[in-house]
């Protein structure tokens, strides 16, 4: 018995022994046919395509040392990371810690110091395992586990087996094994779409691999066999029981000492939340990350880095870049909260509620240091950003841009320059353009059009410039490519190069928030613009610069126009249409309010020394807003809450600079309000008072001739009436008034028009009409001259006069008195009747 089962025995042994022969000879046959007959990827194909695996961008944020020169430390903005399907982030084995590559070798691959790529007794154990049908003939070392991690050959076949040894025996020639296992270590997939130890480390411990412990390192090296099963994650319990096995082996190989493996084995991992971690499913990108990607993607085509958006996408998801932006995170994070409290805006529970977004911007180079693109909390990826991709009439938002600060600048207007608040055409019956509030108030100066945003004037203005050079101004100086310059649509032709779209801010398309608040950096910083931008630099994975968007800025206006257009803008903030703002308390603010046709879309833009942020508020579809109120409009309200927040100390980094800088060659001078001339004594004589004020100018524009407008009329201040003849001198008084010429086809009010004074033509009789001016009768037919009310009119005719005046003299005539410059001489010129 025992004879015949030693002999049965023998034939087995002899039977696997030929048959391991047989399948030696049959493999090594196959390999070298394979080696000589198959399509081989070269090395270098093959780096490359292990260095081009989906790797994760990442965003950092500058901590400045000199703003000036953009010197200072690059800081990740850890939750804004950018991936696709793979989350990886590459690790160069300088900074791959040696336990954790132990670790790996440990568990994966014990001999792989030791082989050629090819582990020959796992190899042969696996064959044997094979034919027997005891496996499905696994036995990969980490460099055959690289290969098909790389190629994404994973089928089970002898063919995919042996082509994969062949280029792992091919591999381990030409690289090192720290190279190779750098490769590895960055491609193998660890999970929760995790790809690489440089995601896996931030999404299981928020730690970078180099800060791993020995623990950490043993419970990544645990996943690779069963990602799922073996997840410290999602099964905890098994990842402890093979991280024990793992320690063991490296115990045993000589890895860790007694003293580590005591240490480690007691350890209680830590594992973050799925929620902590901010897995790529449930991750919601900040309105500010959301514009970078937008801007990042015009970048890579721009400097033609990518053909199409869709490949510049994936390149900025999968290629593992570093984008620098201007993001100031303390900014972003308070107007993201502010943004989140849908009552700062609305009374919950309306059925259609408005929305609202906002724009910061460091006036000094155009950085977008903070936005916010709706209402409310942020719960879902591309949504639309009303701060940066939709386009709204600015209304009189606008006017410094493309009126006030070209005038300046080119010497048409001045500070203290006098428009007539006066209709510039009627359409039929109807006055064009209308004021908000309607109504016009007659000879105006810059300096008031600007702060009560008078639209008349801001008309007028413009002609003078030139519709073109102000639209050129707009689209190619401050790069606001969605104006229109000529647009055919349902057989009608449409153009910004107009009155209505540069003087009253009534475009065609519309301008985002960031490219108007960003034209303002032209007046914030001396005259020099900066385009917006949220991102500064785009380097590839091995830090070198694909795009340098750092920008240079422009000169659009003198430094000297930048200085009196603020002091302009701060008319609009003490005493103008933002007089409601309250941070001006604090430092000079400087601004301008906008509201467009039919108050469907309210509009603030301005700054601070240091700040510059804009403002909109309204319907998703263009709708009126009549339900909320005009002062402080919902735009300025939003302004002066949220630069409270942020024009702080903690939030700059320094010290808020509380007053507005000023160019040199500034002067100030006093000149008539009238006239914008210096003032004489008619202008001093004006029954409205002194007509007479501060301004700023520059040596060559500040005035320098005297009124002509104001002129000294006898008037009756008993009667109440400009005198006659007949008047008793006691009654008398010469008061300044102004010499105006008006015509309208309608009778109009106009404010200022019971002051005014024409000469009457010899012979005329005067107008008896106390609710018209004297000189009512000798205009033409059909003629107007405006009046101030409907009622009793200061340039009335003193109707005493006339009625002690038995016969009307031979001829009346009204004189007229040259304005002169105050003297030392007491006499006086008048106009006497």
């Amino acid at each position: 018995m025992l004879k015949k089962t030693v002999s049965k025995i023998g034939k087995i042994s002899i039977f696997l022994f030929f048959t391991f022969i047989l399948s030696g000879i049959i493999c090594v046959s196959v390999f070298l046919l394979y080696a000589k007959y198959s399509p081989e990827l070269s090395i270098s194909e093959f780096y490359n395509l292990a260095k081009s695996q989906d790797q994760t961008t990442k965003l950092y944020y500058m901590e400045y040392t000199d703003k000036a020169s953009r010197s200072g430390t690059a800081v990740e903005l850890e939750s804004q990371a950018l991936y696709g399907e793979q989350n990886r982030e590459w690790v160069k084995y300088a900074h791959i810690p040696k336990d954790l590559v132990n670790a790996f070798v440990a568990i994966e691959d014990h001999r792989f110091y030791e082989h050629e790529g090819i582990d020959i007794k796992r190899t042969a154990g696996a064959i044997l395992g094979f034919i027997t049908g005891k496996s499905s003939f696994g036995g990969s070392t980490i460099t055959q586990q690289l290969i098909k991690n790389v190629t994404g050959n994973d089928d089970y076949s002898v063919s995919r087996k042996v082509k994969e040894m062949i280029r792992a025996a091919k591999l381990d020639r030409a690289l090192s094994k720290n190279e190779i296992m750098e490769l590895y270590l960055n491609t193998i997939y660890l999970s929760e779409r995790c790809y690489g130890i440089g995601s896996a480390s931030e999404r299981f411990f928020g730690k970078e691999p180099s800060e791993l412990s020995l623990t950490e390192c043993c419970a990544l090296a645990c996943i690779p066999q069963s990602p799922t099963k073996w997840s410290p994650s999602i099964n905890p319990q098994n990842n402890k029981t093979r991280r024990l096995t793992v320690l063991s082996r490296m115990l045993e190989l000589g890895y860790i000492s007694q003293e580590e493996y005591d240490k480690s084995s007691s350890e209680e991992l830590t594992v973050l939340e799925k929620d902590a971690s901010e897995k790529v499913e449930n991750r919601i990108y900040s309105w500010y990350t959301e514009s970078v990607i937008d801007e990042c993607i015009d970048l890579l085509l721009e400097n033609k880095l990518a053909a199409t958006p869709q490949t510049a996408q994936k390149l900025l998801y999968t290629g593992g870049l570093s984008v620098i932006t201007a993001q100031n995170p303390k900014m972003q994070a308070e107007i993201e909260k502010y943004f989140s409290a849908e009552h700062n805006f609305y009374t919950p529970g309306m059925l259609i509620h408005p929305e609202c977004s906002m724009v910061i911007i460091d006036p000094s180079n155009g950085d977008i240091l903070a936005l916010c693109g709706a209402v409310g909390e942020k719960k879902a990826n591309r949504h639309l950003n009303y701060a940066t991709a939709t386009e709204r009439s600015p209304g009189s938002s606008i006017k410094p841009l493309s009126v006030y600060a070209p005038a300046l600048d080119k010497g048409i207007i001045t500070y203290g320059s006098v428009y007539d608040d006066t209709p510039v055409k009627f359409l039929s019956t109807r006055p064009w353009p209308n004021n908000y509030p309607n109504g016009f108030r007659g000879l105006t100066t810059v300096r008031d059009a600007v702060a009560r945003s008078v639209n008349t004037v801001a008309v007028k203005i413009l002609s003078d410039i030139g519709e073109e050079n102000s639209f050129d101004l707009l689209y190619n100086g401050m790069n606001m490519k969605t104006l229109v310059r000529s647009s055919e649509r349902g057989g009608q032709t449409y153009t910004d190069i107009a009155a209505s779209p540069l003087a009253l801010g009534q475009l065609t398309v519309g301008v985002s928030v960031k490219t108007l608040t960003a034209g303002y950096t032209a007046l914030a910083n001396g005259g020099l613009y900066s385009a917006p931008r949220t991102v500064i630099k785009i380097l590839d994975s091995d830090g070198n610069v694909l795009v340098d968007n750092s920008g240079k800025a422009s000169r659009l206006f003198s430094p000297q126009t930048a200085t009196i257009m603020t002091k302009l803008l701060q008319g609009v903030t003490s005493g103008g249409t933002a007089n409601a703002m309250t941070l001006k308390k604090r430092v000079d603010c400087a601004g301008k309010t906008g509201t467009t046709n039919n108050d469907c879309d309210r509009w603030f833009v301005g700054y601070t020394p240091d700040l510059l942020a804009g403002v909109w508020f309204g319907y998703p579809t263009p709708k009126n807003l009549e339900a909320f109120p005009t002062s402080p409009s919902p735009a300025l309200k939003t302004f002066d809450a949220v630069m409270k927040l942020v024009n702080t100390a903690e939030c700059l980094g320094k010290t808020p600079t509380k007053r507005f800088s000023e160019a040199s060659g500034i002067v100030t001078a006093r000149y008539c309000r009238d006239s914008g001339k210096l003032a004489t004594s008619a202008c001093l004589c004006d029954p409205r008072g002194k007509r007479t004020e501060t301004g700023y100018f520059t040596a060559a524009t500040a005035p320098k001739t005297y009124c002509n407008t104001h002129v000294m009329v006898k008037y009756d201040v008993i009667n109440h009436g400009v005198a006659g003849s007949d008047c008793p001198e006691e009654n008398c008084r010469f008061i300044g008034m102004l010499s105006v010429k008006r015509s309208f086809p309608r009778e109009i009010t106009v404010s200022d028009a019971q002051y005014v004074y024409r000469r009457l033509p010899a012979g005329a009789p005067p107008c008896m009409q106390a609710d018209k001016p004297f000189f009512y009768n000798s205009l033409p037919k059909g003629h107007y001259a405006g009046r101030s009310s409907p009622k009793l009119q200061f340039n009335a005719y003193c109707y005493e006069c006339y009625l002690r005046s038995i016969a009307p003299p031979e001829e009346e005539d009204y004189e007229d008195v040259e304005s002169t410059p105050p003297s030392n001489d007491s006499k006086t010129n008048s106009a006497e009747e």
